[in-house]
């Protein structure tokens, strides 16, 4: 009598961001915003929730992955690892459970008409998985899928030069000390609090936070 394997799922995103970019100034965001990037998910049944012991019941864990932020990924810098088995326990080598997507993954963004083009969707395939020993019980194994990629987040905002930087009178076109409307792409790491000051005569400064907030 063959005995059911009972596989629990689980799944933990890791994220690693780059830096971030300026962008020519512009009054209004070209960014769709928020502070997605890359999501994660099982394919549904893959992997099933029971298989069978004995060698007599092979499946495959599939993730889908979607870049829902602004920042093209290219598909070496994505890595996707199955955790939680024994790969020796299934018939698998421990390489086998790391793997690249196939393809680079282009990000969301808004066209010139302002029309949201999706970012691209993935599929990672683990094949091979195949429990051959013989079980005297149900049994559960926690599958767990963790994806660890670079990522990177593009701001834009409106500073002031002028001539004199030491003028204050009203009425000028700008005024260089004081907070700036900051913008940032879809992505985990935002900039905010940008304050523009002036330093000397002929010296501007600026300070902004990056914050985590995916």
């Amino acid at each position: 009598m063959k005995k059911e394997v009972i596989l629990v799922l689980l799944i933990l995103l890791i994220i690693l961001v780059g830096c971030g970019s300026e962008k020519a100034p512009e009054s209004t965001t070209p960014f769709l915003g928020g502070t997605t990037g890359l999501l994660m998910d099982f394919e549904e049944d893959m992997p099933p929730k029971e298989v069978y012991d004995g060698g007599e019941f092979p499946f495959e864990v599939v993730v889908k992955l979607k870049n829902e932020g602004e920042w093209d990924i290219l598909a070496s810098e994505v890595e996707v690892r199955i955790s939680g088995v024994d790969p020796a326990e299934f018939s698998l080598q421990p390489t086998d459970l790391v793997k690249h997507p196939g393809e680079d993954l282009t990000g969301t963004y808004k066209d010139a008409e302002g029309n949201v083009i999706d970012g691209t969707i993935t599929y990672v395939n683990f094949p091979g998985f195949n429990y051959a020993a013989t079980l005297i019980g149900n049994l559960q194994f926690p599958i767990r899928a963790d994806v660890c990629y670079r990522y990177g987040t593009k701001t834009l905002s409106k500073l002031c030069v002028r001539r004199d930087l030491t003028d204050t009178s009203e009425g000028s076109l700008c005024q260089v000390t004081g907070d700036k409307n900051v913008f940032s792409s879809r992505a985990p790491l935002q900039i905010t609090n940008l304050r523009e000051s002036v330093r000397g005569k002929d010296i501007v400064g600026f300070t902004f936070k990056i914050e985590h907030k995916g």
